[in-house]
């Protein structure tokens, strides 16, 4: 839960917590006062976004960017809904058709990025098993047109593509694996030196001082 912040914002999931914490709070306790609803999240999601700006938690910087944009389309969203009641209070239904298309605009803005993600992650994971389905559905269509060619050659080429990263991987895995093995022989042969080498450094010393000793005595 934690990998994501960085080491002086490992706190930053606890200030999630209490902002979802107090959002429930704000819309349950002041439900039927739509304005002051709409200004104490409103507040409350400038206050985070401030925090954010200022502390930017995360270690990686594209999620700083998407924390504080979400929760500046979720105010806008809030505030447009604001006017929107009291379009309804006011029977303006231009008004209205407008605002709905806004928020409309919005909520797709803020979905767009999450969902965007998730089908780049499936279509990466899932990509070569589509293609086969389609040059499957093509053989039975059209065996020998320029499609049907250009999608095989596409899949040869990303199969090989896999291949090549599967070796980069295990390769890269057997280096780290050696490179580890060999600090660890180094450390054990280390520490099994040390002792010798303070025992002699020790033998060293106190022959040292006692040949200035028997310097001192001949003197």
């Amino acid at each position: 839960m934690f990998n994501e912040y960085n080491d002086e914002s490992f706190f930053w999931e606890f200030v999630k917590i209490w902002k979802k914490t107090l959002l429930i709070g704000i819309l349950t306790y002041f439900e039927s006062n739509v304005f002051l609803k709409a200004t104490l999240i409103g507040l409350c999601l400038l206050f985070y976004q401030l925090l954010a700006f200022k502390i930017k938690p995360y270690i990686i910087k594209s999620l700083n960017l998407l924390d504080i944009s979400t929760d500046q389309i979720c105010s806008i969203t809030i505030f447009l809904a604001a006017v929107k009641y009291v379009s309804e209070q006011q029977e303006n239904q231009a008004q209205q058709v407008l605002l709905q298309v806004l928020i409309s605009i919005l909520c797709i803005k803020l979905c767009y990025p999450f969902i965007y993600d998730i089908f780049r992650v499936y279509y990466k994971k899932y990509k070569i098993i589509y293609l086969n389905y389609l040059i499957t559905i093509m053989k039975f269509i059209s065996p020998n047109s320029y499609l049907y060619n250009y999608l095989n050659q596409q899949l040869v080429e990303w199969k090989d593509k896999e291949v090549q990263l599967k070796k980069n991987f295990l390769k890269l895995k057997q280096y780290l694996f050696n490179a580890s093995k060999v600090q660890a022989e180094q450390k054990n042969f280390q520490s099994i030196l040390s002792p010798s080498i303070t025992i002699r450094n020790r033998l060293v010393s106190k022959e040292n001082e006692t040949k200035r000793f028997l310097i001192q005595e001949k003197e």
